[in-house]
C-alpha cells in the first residue's frame, strides 16, 4: 500500500492476516513494488479495483442496496481507485439503467476530483442531494403508482 494509505485499511488488512508492506508516495509506486514481491515470492498479484473478479465482488453491495432499498433514486458511491464505482455501477445498470449512480471523493480521493475538474465537470467532487418528499405523499405516490 502507498505510504499514505489510511490507518483503517492498513489495521484492518493485519487483522485479516495480511502482511501490509507500506511503499512509495501514491498507488503507482505500491503497486510496483507489490508487483516484484509478487515475482520475487512467487505469489499472485490482485490488483485492487482492476481485476474483473474484484470489481465483480464489489457490485454484489450495489444488488444489497437494492434489495434493501427497491425505489432508490440515486446511489453516492465513495471513490478512491474507482474499482468500487465500477462494481455498484456494473451492477446497477445491468437492472436498474435510469438509476443515478454519482462517485465522491473523499480528501484521500481528491485525485479523482482534480481529475474531474481538469476534463471540465464543474460539479468533480461535489455531491448535489434532493430533499425528499414528505413521508405521506412519496406512500401515496408509490400506491397510485401500484408499488
Amino acid at each position: 500500500m502507498p505510504q499514505f494509505a489510511a490507518l483503517v485499511k492498513v489495521s484492518n488488512c493485519r487483522q485479516l492476516g495480511a502482511t501490509v508492506v507500506l511503499h512509495g508516495a501514491d498507488v503507482g509506486e505500491a503497486r510496483i513494488r507489490a508487483e516484484e514481491i509478487a515475482r520475487r515470492d512467487d505469489l499472485t498479484f490482485l490488483h485492487p479495483f482492476d481485476n474483473a473478479d474484484v470489481i465483480a465482488g464489489q457490485g454484489t453491495m450495489a444488488l444489497e442496496i437494492l434489495e434493501q432499498a427497491p425505489d432508490l433514486d440515486a446511489i453516492v458511491v465513495p471513490v478512491g481507485g474507482g474499482g468500487l464505482l465500477a462494481g455498484i455501477g456494473t451492477a446497477v445498470k445491468g437492472r436498474r439503467v435510469a438509476l443515478t449512480l454519482r462517485g465522491r471523493a473523499s480528501g484521500a480521493g481528491a485525485a479523482v476530483a482534480d481529475a474531474g475538474r481538469r476534463a471540465g465537470r464543474a460539479d468533480a467532487g461535489r455531491v448535489a442531494v434532493r430533499s425528499p418528499a414528505p413521508r405521506g405523499r412519496r406512500s401515496r405516490d408509490r400506491r397510485r403508482a401500484g408499488r
